[in-house]
């Protein structure tokens, strides 16, 4: 499979936020590299979900899901990424045959509902200190 075009690369400097939980999600990234965290809540309520480093790609769900990004990603270090629009993740899943390209838009709302409800939970167990 060919590669996609790619819209543009970004650096991330350590300590800079690349998207907040809330947003609305217009891209996704291809971390090319450095390191990122993802995570809910803010300052002292933070909790950590994930370390991610080159190759993995976050910001897809807000993307495919067309909703509101679910959790914030800070770059721990210096990061670099490739920036993939809707029009590019769009041409992607129009190259998968009909029946996958149903499966993961499927999966994707799925997951996309199951990690609201996570959240939401994360965060009452955040404002209660349960995890500070």
């Amino acid at each position: 499979m060919a590669k996609p075009k790619i819209l543009d690369r970004r650096v991330f400097y350590a300590g800079a936020l690349l998207f907040r939980e809330g947003e609305l999600g217009s891209h996704a990234y291809l971390i090319e590299s450095g390191r990122v965290e993802v995570f809910v809540g803010r300052n002292e309520a933070e909790t950590v979900l994930a370390d991610l480093g080159p190759g993995e790609i976050i910001g897809e769900m807000a993307l495919i899901a067309k909703g509101p990004r679910q959790a914030s990603v800070r770059a721990l270090e210096l990061t670099v990424c490739s920036t993939i629009n809707e029009q590019v993740m769009d041409r992607l899943l129009e190259s998968c045959e009909p029946g996958v390209k149903a499966l993961l838009k499927v999966l994707m709302k799925r997951l996309y509902a199951t990690n609201m409800m996570l959240a939401d939970h994360l965060h009452r167990d955040a404002e209660m200190g349960r995890w500070n």
